[in-house]
């Protein structure tokens, strides 16, 4: 141990300093803080990203493959399955791709890297969509119908369930079962086990057809929510005069979120014929995503913020420091210490108080995440967040990052400051005391 860490050790804790000590811990109180509520915004936000993207991808697939003739969301087109080779789409595992290069997110020009996807394709599934017009006795609301066939992955849509089943969905018969949102059920006073009149336009002519509810779904999105219904798909390719091979589209499933447009362009490029379009959802919906994006910016606010405030703090505390322990510096420079080396030692006094806030911050912090994790008692309004309690999802890379970067940041703010040493000369110093 070099004498400059020997001496910083030596005060490290001491007592009896009166003000020079209360500041010491409001800034070690501060980095703590700090520390915390940089680890909560980002498992917050990463939480709430994962929550919110999962419900999206989980509605619409994480790729859609559609007639390219259709340019909106939810105009009709017909697209033949025979059009398309599905199996030689399930059939798609690993693919190896280029992509730019980048450094620190700055892309390089004209510059690739090989890469390989980390999954493959998971399920793809037809649908169709259609508007139409549901009738009650008293009531009347314009939805849309998304038709499903026997294959249709529930997973997603059971988990939020919140009264009765799903559709009973078969290969050879019609089913007119159907499951409705809990914002439609509200709105036109419908329950499980009732029946309602589903009235479409066909020809310029009326198309009426009676449907059961057979479940209530909620999944938060009011965007969703309050529009779209479930049912079998052959209902509505008997209602658009379609025949059993022809849908709106496929929604296709990946492994891994992060290879959606690596496959997305392989399909498009490599699979697809001509008169097929393939899309990503992001792309395809981008309104909810771009939302998304603007939480990451708060995040990076709210993290420069906090290292601002441990900054400025341990900069104070620093100066107090130098101020009061002036009469040391002075006999240490009558010694011969090196102005570097008594900078040292405070560099490593203020290490210790950084360290000393981060690691209760990480306590803090993490415990705090871990509690509403598994108790959730912070709840949100559904219609405003589209979540009903506050998520968690940790990534302990970040957490790393951040607790390294915010050391690294303010102990090289403290740099400068501590040059006020040089200025401290020992027959002035020494004479005052």
């Amino acid at each position: 141990m070099g004498f400059e860490r020997f001496i910083a050790s030596r005060f490290r804790f001491s007592s009896g300093e009166g003000f020079t000590n209360v500041i010491v811990r409001i800034a070690a109180i501060s980095i703590a803080v700090s520390i915390a509520i940089m680890i909560i915004t980002s498992t917050l936000i990463y939480g709430f990203k994962d929550k919110i993207i999962n419900k999206v991808y989980g509605f619409w697939g994480h790729i859609q493959i559609t007639d390219s003739n259709i340019s909106r969301s939810y105009e009709v087109k017909p697209l033949n399955e025979n059009d398309i080779n599905i199996d030689e789409i399930l059939s798609l595992k690993q693919l190896k791709y280029q992509s730019p290069k980048s450094i620190l997110g700055f892309e390089i020009k004209d510059s690739y890297v090989d890469k390989e996807t980390k999954g493959g394709v998971k399920v793809a599934q037809p649908f169709i969509t259609i508007p139409g017009l549901i009738q009650t006795k008293d009531y009347y609301l314009a939805i849309m119908q998304k038709g499903v066939d026997q294959t249709y992955d529930w997973s997603y849509i059971g988990s939020y369930i919140k009264e009765g089943r799903i559709p009973h969905i078969t290969e050879d018969s019609i089913s007119n079962e159907t499951i409705i949102s809990k914002d439609i059920a509200a709105k036109l006073i419908l329950g499980v086990g009732d029946e309602y009149i589903m009235s479409y336009i066909k020809d310029n002519q009326p198309l009426k057809k009676k449907m059961k509810v057979v479940g209530i779904y909620s999944t938060g999105l009011a965007e969703y929510d309050k529009k779209f219904i479930f049912c079998d798909i052959k209902e509505l390719q008997e209602t658009l005069g379609w025949t059993k091979d022809e849908v709106v589209g496929y929604e296709v499933f990946v492994d891994n979120i992060d290879d959606i447009p690596a496959f997305n362009e392989y399909l498009y490029y490599n699979i697809l014929p001509s008169n097929v379009y393939s899309e990503s959802t992001r792309n395809k919906y981008p309104g909810i995503f771009d939302w998304l994006e603007l939480q990451s910016i708060n995040e990076r606010i709210i993290l420069q913020l906090m290292i601002v405030v441990g900054i400025i703090n341990m900069i104070t505390v620093l100066l107090i420091l130098i101020l009061e322990r002036s009469r040391m510096i002075g006999i240490l420079k009558a010694l011969g210490a090196r102005n570097s080396s008594i900078r040292k030692i405070f560099l490593y006094k203020a290490a210790y108080i950084i360290f000393y806030g981060m690691l209760w911050g990480n306590v803090i912090g993490i415990g705090l995440c871990f509690l509403q994790q598994k108790f959730e008692f912070i709840t949100l309004d559904e219609s405003s967040y589209y979540l009903d309690v506050a998520p968690i999802k940790f990534d302990w890379m970040k957490i790393l990052m951040i607790n390294s970067a915010s050391f690294l940041v303010v102990m090289f703010c403290l740099i400068l400051p501590s040059m006020l040493i040089s200025r401290l000369k020992p027959v002035s110093v020494l004479r005052y005391e």
